[in-house]
């Protein structure tokens, strides 16, 4: 159960992220990479870092 929600979770925040870069992408801002910010201890992802140029 605890697995479905956190890919539930996950979606949303992409959903999100995408709307962001969206906004962004408006005014003037074009992602250039998606880096991964990991748990080395774990292996878990924790979070990313988004690389963004002035277009």
């Amino acid at each position: 159960m605890k697995k479905e929600r956190g890919i539930e979770h996950a979606d949303e925040l992409m959903c999100r992220v995408e709307h962001i870069l969206n906004e962004l992408a408006t005014q003037g801002w074009k992602l250039k990479e998606i880096l991964p910010n990991v748990n080395t201890a774990s292996g878990d992802w924790l979070g990313v870092f988004l690389v963004l140029n002035k277009a």
